[in-house]
């Protein structure tokens, strides 16, 4: 189900969802054989080439992402864990939580996938990725969402 907060759908689980995603236990599931790579913003683009030296990136019809090995798995994953991980673009960094635009509207989708493994937590996932909340949506868009999480009438 989702709540319409200002111009976005949001996904109504992570109102309630007071987890992180435990990167250790799931071995970097996310991470392995997508094949197109992880998209880039230009922040990641700049964070990663300021600390890493080889190529990482190319440019796809969407805007540019990770470089991936053969198999499809991220150019940074390494004995399961990733390499970048301090730095990890911000794709990497929300998910399972991504950004969507469909038929000229915003969504806020969470979509784990089985193998993602959550450890509890005393703050909600969306306190834990607020800054790109807020650089994608706002400031205020992102208090409101803030202020909305634990609202019992709202689950």
């Amino acid at each position: 189900m989702y709540l319409l907060v200002d111009n976005v759908y949001v996904d109504s689980r992570l109102l309630k969802e007071k987890r992180y995603c435990n990167y250790e236990k799931c071995r970097g599931a996310c991470c392995k054989g997508e094949g197109l790579g992880t998209p880039l913003s230009d922040i990641d683009i700049k964070r990663i080439d300021k600390n890493v030296s080889e190529p990482n990136f190319y440019e796809y019809n969407k805007g540019p992402r990770l470089v991936c090995r053969k198999n499809g798995d991220c150019i940074f994953l390494r004995d399961n864990m990733c390499k970048i991980n301090h730095i990890k673009p911000d794709f990497c960094r929300l998910f399972p939580v991504r950004f969507e635009r469909k038929d000229g509207f915003n969504f806020i989708i969470f979509h784990p996938y089985s193998e993602c493994r959550f450890e509890e937590s005393d703050k909600y996932y969306l306190e834990r990725i607020s800054d790109i909340i807020e650089r994608e949506f706002g400031k205020n868009f992102t208090q409101k969402l803030l202020e909305l999480c634990g609202n019992v009438y709202l689950q």
